[in-house]
């Protein structure tokens, strides 16, 4: 996955992905570190900040997640972008947005 956290640029591998309900739920970055995870299934959408063993949804504003299958390949891809409380711990970014394909 290639993201921009708080406007500078990272690079994420995935760790996780799973296939269900005509959707997908997949984490970038490190396990047992700071990752980010996307979800569409079971049709609800979903970006989380993971940091310190705590998961920091997405706000309600400023929010967009577009997971797509190629019929082809079937490989995902997809972009998001993610606003995130103002009063979570320092470590959480302000903004998280970035494309990713599996």
């Amino acid at each position: 996955m290639k993201a921009e956290v708080d406007e500078e640029a990272k690079e994420f591998i995935a760790f996780y992905f799973i296939e269900e309900n005509n959707g997908a739920s997949a984490a970038f970055g490190e396990r047992e570190g700071v990752y980010v995870s996307v979800s569409n299934t079971g049709g609800h959408l979903l970006v989380s900040y993971n940091v310190g063993g705590a998961s920091i949804p997405w706000d309600t504003d400023g929010r967009s997640l577009e997971i797509k299958k190629d019929p082809v390949s079937g490989r995902y891809y997809g972009s998001f972008t993610a606003q995130f409380s103002a009063s979570v711990p320092p470590d959480i970014p302000k903004a998280v947005s970035g494309i990713f394909d599996v």
